[in-house]
């Protein structure tokens, strides 16, 4: 049994990395990219630094509003699942003139916008079924902070010192309060905001923000 076990554990593997192979092969994957689940730097930020995105003129608060609503409001695209229990997400993919973006709803949050993650790409990125080109009129993406190609100066001005820093990214974290309900009674939520900024040139080459509110 353990010979059949670990055969079978050897074909699943093969057969995984001949998928990403060949994802490889035909394009960029679409899947977002892996980010660690700990958060290494202390919550010395005082103020939330992530509320909402901007994506032309539509407005994508986290916690609120759905994947389902942003695709519907930028009228492209297809909504995408991977994983179980604590490990599942849902995710929206988008290619843009030389970046690429993924929305995300992680397990806790139902559907609704808790990550983003962008990169930016020397080379234009192409986009696919999975992955589309973003329209036109909604290339224009910004967060509170700036976005990508936003100078390191910006960043800083906006947010002020990082948490912490590792290599050329600029960690923040924020962590509070906030009163709410919970089966009738009113209890305090705990509200956790990340965002990690890769900086290239001076400029922001890649993020990953996360927003989290829970009991």
């Amino acid at each position: 049994m353990r010979f059949i076990f670990a055969m079978l554990v050897s074909l699943y593997l093969l057969f995984a990395y001949n998928l990403y192979a060949v994802a490889g092969q035909r394009g960029e994957s679409t899947y977002p990219p892996r980010t660690s689940e700990i958060i290494t730097v202390p919550a010395t930020l005082k103020i939330d630094p992530i509320q909402e995105i901007h994506i032309g003129n539509f407005k994508a608060e986290f916690e609120r509003t759905t994947l389902g609503e942003i695709l519907e409001a930028l009228g492209i695209g297809s909504i995408q699942h991977a994983g179980d229990a604590g490990g599942y997400q849902e995710w929206l993919c988008y290619a843009l003139p030389n970046q690429r973006i993924w929305l995300i709803s992680s397990e806790m949050g139902g559907g609704r916008l808790t990550q983003v993650h962008a990169i930016s790409k020397r080379s234009a990125s192409q986009g696919n079924a999975a992955c589309p080109q973003i329209p036109t009129r909604f290339q224009s993406i910004s967060m509170n902070f700036g976005w990508l190609g936003t100078t390191q100066k910006k960043l800083l001005k906006a947010l002020g010192q990082p948490s912490g820093t590792q290599d050329s990214r600029l960690m923040y974290f924020y962590a509070g309060k906030k009163p709410g309900l919970y089966g009738g009674q009113s209890v305090e939520w705990d509200v956790t905001s990340y965002v990690e900024a890769v900086i290239v040139d001076n400029k922001i080459s890649s993020l990953y923000a996360s927003h989290v509110t829970s009991y």
